[in-house]
């Protein structure tokens, strides 16, 4: 999925909404890879579970995006 948001060259996107959700997106995957990173070095329980919820809300705002993007496409 990284590989693939990153991949895509915005300039050729057919709209602003688009190019928007695209880079929304490719935000939103990276604060997600960081925080699946530091969930890897963390010792203590709350921290771990506090950067799994964050993990979860991401993944919950990049579903939204995605839909937002289909819709568009249509």
């Amino acid at each position: 999925m990284h590989r693939t948001l990153m991949g895509i060259d915005v300039l050729t996107l057919p709209n602003k909404n688009m190019v928007d959700y695209v880079i929304q997106l490719r935000g939103m995957l990276e604060y997600a890879l960081h925080k699946a990173e530091e969930t890897v070095n963390l010792m203590d329980n709350a921290s771990a579970m506090e950067a799994k919820e964050q993990i979860n809300a991401a993944a919950l705002i990049i579903q939204g995006v995605v839909i937002n993007l289909q819709l568009l496409d249509e």
